[in-house]
């Protein structure tokens, strides 16, 4: 390979995280990259035999392990997630007389899955967050992309989601080490 490093592939649950670390000289250096990236980290052809393990894989496997991914405030995925479940909080605080039992069952099933499980898209996530308008339009706009969301996936999609994940095993973890022919 043209560089030293370690890739892990890593589902947790319905999740699937990709790391790489890279490793020269003993300084080690994880980064996060998308499942099509790490693609041509793992190709090989059928014939080609398996190499044991460096002495750094352990370490860099370890670091992996603790790795936390570090997002920059405002435009990460994360702030996505708070500001929609703010979004949706402010909707209950502001408008529960006007939501019916529907709507605020759903929006408890969207913060439920905000929090714990993650199944929405960044998409959805930036449908449910106020806009930027006047106070009446921006809730009344935002009761209506609840509507659309829940007709498009169902009240009860996140059951449909916790019991298809029932079955699958918790922590499923695929470590490859490449090295550079020295």
């Amino acid at each position: 390979f043209s560089e030293n490093n370690i890739v892990v592939f890593r589902k947790k649950g319905m999740a699937l995280f990709s790391l790489v670390a890279n490793y020269e000289k003993g300084k080690i250096e994880v980064s996060e990259r998308n499942f099509h990236e790490l693609i041509d980290y793992v190709k090989c052809s059928f014939e080609e035999k398996r190499l044991t393990f460096s002495k750094q894989f352990w370490r860099s496997y370890e670091k992996i392990k603790g790795y936390k991914p570090q997002y920059k405030s405002g435009s990460s995925e994360l702030s996505i997630e708070k500001k929609a479940a703010n979004s949706l909080k402010s909707l209950l605080k502001h408008k529960r007389d006007e939501l019916n039992k529907t709507h605020i069952d759903f929006i408890g099933t969207l913060l439920k899955d905000i929090k714990h499980y993650k199944t929405l898209s960044i998409n959805t996530l930036r449908k449910l967050v106020l806009s930027e308008k006047t106070n009446r339009d921006q809730y009344n706009e935002l009761i209506q992309n609840i509507e659309n969301l829940q007709r498009r996936i169902g009240s009860d999609y996140l059951n449909v989601i916790l019991k298809r994940t029932t079955n699958i095993n918790d922590d499923i973890i695929i470590a490859i080490e490449n090295k550079t022919s020295e």
